[in-house]
């Protein structure tokens, strides 16, 4: 019988609110190679760093080489020989790569602690090499890489120790172009012909049927399915980590959609992977899906002038406008919620008034000053009308609750008069009675004849709320869907490449 490395069995685990782990469990043997799937919200992340020793568990246990494991340390877990490749990566910029691979482990060149620069840079040009076939100088500053060589770095760290009995990946190929997601499938490979054992985290089907032994599959914290990855199919994979029904049930009446507002066609930039095309109409909520990595985010950073456009044009309301910039973008009526609202979308010193009047400060000014009074009226009338909960317009933003703020922003591209509203993950953080109100906005908006772009991970929110459902999958839209005709099951699968995948096989 294969020897069992790591162990966690009747995993709990209780946040304010949030039962996030119910007895879960996770087996890993020498030398497999575990994939790890759930939903957005499933328990995955819990569970890991459970392992990692960020997060402590409530009750359970975890075993790792025989040995129980009692509230250990990120330290104790790394000196145990488990180590983790995170899709967010935290590196010193002004670091090369050879300081970066060897911090807090640099070879010594005597008693009294020199670094032995000579061999830290030929050991790391070695290891490179033999760890993810990857050769650069190692005196670049990693400030200079860009996001899939910082990734391919991180592996190379994660990597460098001897002792290694046990790799966890999280979504590692988020970041990566398709020959460096074939180098780390390769590293994989060798881990697995060394003995070490892998949990290997991914929402890209294909990539868990190319490399993993088993799969364990979560959903809403429990474990629903243990399984050979040889005897499952992506359909049933999918079936069994969204249930058989929604979660959630959204009262959206029926909107007859106008004309076109926004037509997109071959829309690109240096962060996008293919080219765009895309239509909203007035009264129409476009949802737009995809998992971690499919290039939402930045494809709407791309429509609201965040990044500079390489190809394509936009016509707005039968216009064709040239957007190269955010301040342009609210000149022809776009709006944009972005996902970070307290580093993106809002300016937390300031008060509440001055952030809703940010988008159209002329409307708002004589003779180049700002009247503090038509703008503390304007707010005041908005948080009267989205019935925001605060003590008033001068009430600092930084004090209010997630869904206030982001009522904040919505109020902001309502002053400004927007058309066209992209929203991203405009519910994230906030509580169930702030998700219903964000939701009655969202309603309103359309009736009134606003297009929306609605980004979220949530497939009952896109489901409930679209009138046209886009997926997107690798920078790619690879499907149209109608919400009345379609289900969790067959989007999670284009998703995840699913749909590609089967009919290839």
């Amino acid at each position: 019988m294969a020897e069992t490395v790591l162990k966690m069995t009747d995993i709990d685990k209780r946040f304010p609110g949030v039962h996030a782990l119910k007895k879960a469990h996770l087996t890993v043997e020498r030398g497999e190679v575990r994939g790890l799937v759930g939903e957005n919200g499933a328990g995955k992340s819990t569970l890991i760093k459970i392992l990692a020793g960020v997060e402590s568990k409530d009750s359970g246990t975890v075993e790792f080489e025989g040995k129980i494991l009692n509230n250990p340390s990120p330290k104790d877990i790394s000196d145990l020989g488990i180590t983790f490749i995170y899709q967010d990566q935290y590196f010193v910029p002004y670091f090369d790569i050879a300081q970066t691979l060897w911090l807090g482990s640099e070879p010594c060149s005597n008693f009294l602690g020199q670094i032995n620069k000579r061999k830290m840079y030929q050991t790391c040009t070695k290891l490179l090499k033999e760890t993810i076939d990857f050769e650069i100088d190692p005196k670049t500053l990693i400030k200079d890489l860009g996001v899939s060589e910082r990734q391919m770095i991180e592996i190379a760290r994660a990597l460098r120790s001897k002792k290694v009995s046990l790799v966890v990946f999280d979504e590692p190929t988020a970041p990566l172009t398709e020959h460096e997601i074939q180098i780390l499938f390769n590293t994989v490979k060798k881990l697995k012909e060394q003995k070490i054992a892998v949990i290997y985290i991914s929402h890209r089907l294909e990539e868990i049927f190319q490399i993993c032994d088993k799969v364990t599959i979560l959903r809403d914290g429990e474990n629903v399915g243990d399984l050979e990855v040889s005897s499952i199919t992506p359909k049933e994979i999918v079936k069994l980590m969204v249930g058989k029904t929604l979660a959630e049930k959204y009262a959206k009446r029926k909107i007859d959609r106008g004309k076109t507002i926004l037509h997109v066609r071959n829309l690109r930039n240096k962060s996008m992977a293919s080219a765009i095309s895309l239509d909203l109409h007035r009264g129409e909520i476009l949802g737009l899906f995809g998992l971690v990595g499919a290039g939402k985010t930045e494809l709407a950073e791309a429509l609201f002038g965040v990044d500079h456009l390489e190809g394509g044009e936009t016509i707005i309301d039968e216009r064709l406008v040239d957007i190269r910039s955010p301040k342009q973008a609210i000149a022809n009526g776009l709006a944009f919620l972005p996902e970070d609202r307290r580093t993106k979308g809002l300016i937390l010193d300031m008060t509440l008034g001055e952030n809703v009047t940010l988008a159209n400060l002329k409307k708002f000014c004589r003779l180049g000053l700002i009247s503090g009074r038509r703008e503390k009226a304007s707010a005041s009338s908005m948080i009267t009308a989205l019935r925001i909960k605060a003590s008033g317009p001068n009430q600092l933003t930084n004090l209010l609750s997630g869904g206030n703020q982001q009522k904040t922003i919505v109020a902001r591209w309502l002053v400004s008069e927007a058309q066209v509203f992209i929203f991203d993950q405009p519910t994230a953080g906030i509580d169930v009675g702030a998700k219903r109100e964000i939701y009655g906005l969202m309603e309103n908006l359309s009736q009134e004849g606003a297009g929306i772009i609605l980004i979220s991970s949530e497939l009952p929110e896109i489901l409930g709320l679209s009138d046209r459902i886009l997926v997107m999958y690798r920078g790619r839209i690879v499907a149209q869907l109608d919400p009345q005709k379609t289900d969790q099951h067959e989007i999670l699968l284009f998703a995840m490449g699913g749909g590609a995948y089967e009919k290839s096989n």
